[in-house]
């Protein structure tokens, strides 16, 4: 019977092992439900409509005392359950006094003292379930006598260093899907090829896996320096797994691999493929891979696409990021009351929550000394803020100049990318179209994303590959102010430009985001200037060569020199009047079109912005742009963008124009448009009655829901015969009802849990 004391689980990977073994040995489907403030963690299920609930005391580290009186408020709570079957179980080792003792003070909760497990009953039942003791590693290296068995006894050859690492890692592991792809390729093919992004969790999965077959009696060798360590320690007929970690080096393929090496570690793999008795797990980064296989011909035949199994951040869901930076601060250095604090304030859901996740940037935050649980939040939110640590050395070391002029210049294209002709245009310069070409393939996977378009024969899209990536470019032109404008010179839209400004006056609680950014922007206006001026002059004629439409001119030019003439005046202020001037001209020269409802709202603001508060020497202008304005106004959004406009400063220009006058009645027009488009755009009734209520609170926000009543309530009854003309034409019994997941249900339960996970750490 195995003995072990449990303390390298957390609380949370406690509850896991106990509810892995009740299925085992009862065929219980047991889920985690509300968690109280007393550390305990709840497990139930219905048996035959009967509630069962397991109670979980993980006190491996305390005194009796201390589970004594934790069982005792177990009683109250109980009390409100009523469950039908009460299971109490713990991670102590208890006296046979102690455990009567235990039982007595729950006994009107308990059926029989059966259903108190302790440390020897959850033993038991790991010997009788070795599949659970299998899948649960942190159990195996409990003690320093397992490592130096698996010294000892040559199992884990030349690697005494590496299974320390695992042995102070294992503890911070979260099992993820990764893992079952990763171990289902290996048992097919024998060698696994993990890749990923920098931080993902490559290498600790790679660890598991080597326990996992360590555990079988496999020999794990390590491999450090070369391929050639695992020709010499290969063995017939022994059963053997090799552990090549970044294989291709950690930042550039010229770090470890020769011409000559590549070829051995091609045959080397072949080899441990056609072996039963060979397993091959690899590590590398993606972007690293994708480099080698471009530029050297044994790689390129290495077969890498069926061996290779990538290693995504998605699948970390909500619960398993809340258990990864649980267990780095269960088993942290952390004070008590800091972690108390830290809970207190759920400053663990920005992170748990935050686009940039990364394992990596949880490890390196939680090494450092953080005073409180106020600076280990902020440390944590900043550093994944700007993820310079994670992608800094890769961009720096690995990527060609190409690469890094298509992932620095990619964040000037919207988050949903642009197309490979567009980022061609601005990112190749004086490069070969080979070499833009490599760099592509190369950065796919890792810093960039390539994807298709819907229909298969347009120009794919090319995207940053994560969130976190956007964020590393933005933190590293915030501190490379150099980079910006040498984007700036290759941009060739006027959108580019706006994107950089924009996100130079971006600010949060008061303060720029990146004022670095905008500080050389300040410095350097004049540069910018003259670009801005270059691209309309450029944009024009090429709309009088192509014969633009009046649309086309308005979207390319007139809209983005709008946007971007209302950030001018706090980031370019000695060549703010120019620009305004221009774009005004240009909204005279070419007719305003429904849908310019932005563009003129961004002019009519930086009218007032450069007015400075003289507000008398634009009074004309301000009001022909807001008559203009008020007649572009075609959707709800617009509408209120216009309304708070009117609130903000209907005091200011009150004395020059009746600006309420002029916007009530616009707004009236413009939702009564909205009315009648809807005939001509259903799509359910839902979403049209959804879309009668926007309006009908849009009319009551500014005081005319009266003057509307009788026009909403005509469509919601058309609305209603529409749908029944349809039901009798086209009946439901004619299709296939589709039912989908209850998500926000499924949202609740994992807020809950993981929010009672964290009450533990109190």
């Amino acid at each position: 019977m195995p003995e072990y004391d449990f303390k390298t689980l957390s609380p949370s990977d406690f509850e896991l092992l106990v509810r892995d073994l009740l299925a085992a040995e009862h065929s219980w489907r047991l889920e985690a439900f509300g968690h109280g403030r007393d550390g305990g963690v709840d497990l139930r299920s219905w048996l035959n409509g009967k509630k069962l609930v397991v109670q979980c005391k993980h006190y491996a580290g305390s005194t009796f005392s201390d589970l004594r009186a934790a069982a005792r408020k177990e009683l109250p709570k109980m009390q409100k359950e009523r469950p039908d079957r009460y299971l109490f179980v713990t991670s102590q080792n208890l006296s046979r006094t102690q455990k009567d003792e235990l039982a007595s003070e729950l006994s009107s909760l308990l059926l029989s003292p059966a259903d108190l497990l302790i440390q020897s009953d959850i033993n038991y039942l790991l010997g009788q379930h070795a599949q659970v003791e299998r899948q649960h590693f942190k159990l195996w290296l409990a003690s320093t006598e397992i490592l130096d068995l698996i010294v000892r006894n040559g199992l884990w050859e030349r690697s005494e260093a590496l299974m320390e690492d695992i042995r102070d890692r294992v503890k911070l592991y979260v099992r993820s899907p990764g893992y079952e792809r990763a171990a289902a390729r290996l048992q097919e093919n024998h060698v696994v090829v993990l890749t990923g992004v920098p931080g993902v969790g490559k290498s600790i999965l790679a660890e598991m896996l080597l326990l996992a077959y360590w555990y079988e009696g496999w020999q794990v060798i390590s491999l450090s320096s070369n391929i050639d360590e695992g020709w010499d320690t290969f063995r017939r007929n022994e059963r053997q797994v090799f552990f090549f970690d970044d294989f291709l080096g950690q930042t550039d393929i010229s770090e470890r691999t020769s011409k000559n090496e590549d070829s051995r570690i091609v045959r080397f793999m072949d080899r441990v493929s056609g072996d039963p008795s060979k397993r091959l797990i690899m590590t590398t980064r993606s972007q690293i891979l994708r480099q080698a296989a471009l530029i050297r011909e044994p790689l390129a035949r290495g077969n890498f696409r069926l061996r290779e199994c990538v290693v995504e951040i998605d699948d970390y869901g909500p619960l398993e990021r809340a258990r990864i930076l649980y267990n780095h601060l269960y088993f942290s250095r952390l004070p008590r009351q800091v972690l108390q604090e830290f809970v207190a304030q759920k400053y663990y859901w920005p992170v748990v929550s935050h686009p940039n996740f990364s394992p990596r940037i949880i490890e390196q935050v939680l090494k450092r000394e953080e005073l409180s649980a106020e600076l280990l939040a902020k440390a944590l939110v900043t550093t994944l803020d700007r993820p310079i640590e994670l992608w800094g050395t890769m961009f720096a070391t690995v990527l060609s100049e190409v690469a890094r002029r298509i992932v620095l210049t990619l964040v000037t294209f919207p988050v949903s990318g642009t197309s490979v002709k567009n980022i061609r245009s601005v990112a190749r310069q004086e490069a070969q179209p080979l070499e833009f070409t490599h760099a592509l393939r190369a950065l796919e996977g890792t810093f960039i994303a390539i994807k298709t378009g819907a229909t298969g024969d347009s120009d794919p899209d090319v995207l940053y590959a994560n969130p976190s990536v956007r964020d590393f470019v933005l933190a590293t032109l915030d501190e490379e102010s150099e980079y910006i404008f040498s984007i700036i010179s290759n941009a060739d839209s006027l959108r580019q430009v706006l994107s950089l400004l924009e996100y130079a006056a971006a600010a949060a609680s008061g303060e720029l985001k990146f004022p670095k950014m905008a500080r050389s922007i300040i410095v350097n206006q004049a540069r910018v200037a003259e670009k801005v001026s270059s691209l309309i002059a450029h944009l024009l004629q090429e709309g009088a060569r192509e014969r633009y439409s009046n649309w086309e001119v308005r979207a390319a030019v007139i809209g983005p020199l709008a946007k971007i003439s209302a950030i001018a005046y706090r980031l370019m202020p000695n060549h703010s009047v120019d620009m305004l001037e221009e774009a005004i001209k240009l909204n005279d020269e070419f007719r305003v079109d429904p849908g310019d409802a932005v563009t003129l709202q961004h002019l009519t603001l930086a009218v007032i912005a450069q007015a400075e508060g003289r507000i008398d020497a634009a009074t004309k202008r301000v009001e022909k742009l807001v008559q203009s304005w008020s007649s572009a106004l075609i959707d709800t959004e617009d509408i209120r963008n216009f309304a708070d406009f009117v609130r903000k400063h209907e005091v200011t220009l009150q004395d020059y124009f009746d600006l309420v006058g002029l916007a009530e009645k616009c707004i009236e027009d413009a939702l009564r448009k909205d009315i009648e488009t809807m005939t001509d755009n259903r799509t359910d009734e839902d979403a049209d009655n959804a879309w009668l209520d926007d309006i009908e609170s849009v009319a009551r926000e500014f005081g005319i829901g009266h003057k509307l009543s009788e026009d909403i309530e005509f469509e919601r009854n058309n609305t209603a015969d529409h749908y029944v003309e349809q039901e009798e034409e086209y009946p439901r019994s004619n299709y296939r009802e589709v039912s989908y997941p209850a998500q926000e249900k499924s949202a609740y339960s994992d807020r809950s849990h993981i929010d009672g996970m964290f009450s533990q750490l109190s």
